[in-house]
């Protein structure tokens, strides 16, 4: 089951056509109460990927080596953060820098690919 959107992808395709028929992005993004930098990011996306690229990306499962070149590509090769997710196809900013942060912490091993929350309960040991 997705998420709840608080845009579809109807209205976000409409905002794009909008800006491509002249509309500003500041004039567009203040008469629907969205940000502009959400409105810029709907539209890199669009032109990367077409109307696919506005649809929702969920439980995509990335491997420790593209981790590890997309996190190379963001802090050597001085490609922005916005630059870097558009370029690797990671659907949130947010993403990429977690990922930037388990690499500070353990290298690549910290790419691991354990999801979700820990199990607190231990095994009982019988005597």
């Amino acid at each position: 089951m997705g998420r709840n959107r608080k845009h579809s992808a109807e209205f976000r395709l409409g905002l794009i056509k909008a800006y491509l028929r002249g509309n500003s992005i500041n004039g567009l993004a203040r008469k629907h109460g969205i940000v502009s930098s959400l409105l810029r990011k709907w539209i890199n996306h669009y032109e990367k990927s077409g109307s696919l690229g506005l649809l929702p990306q969920y439980n995509q499962v990335y491997s420790s080596d593209f981790k590890h070149e997309a996190v190379l590509a963001y802090r050597t090769k001085s490609l922005s953060l916005a630059e870097c997710c558009l370029k690797y196809g990671i659907p949130s900013q947010s993403t990429l820098l977690g990922w930037s942060r388990q690499f500070e912490r353990a290298g690549i091993n910290g790419f691991n690919n354990a999801r979700g929350r820990p199990s607190k309960m231990t095994k009982k040991t019988t005597f």
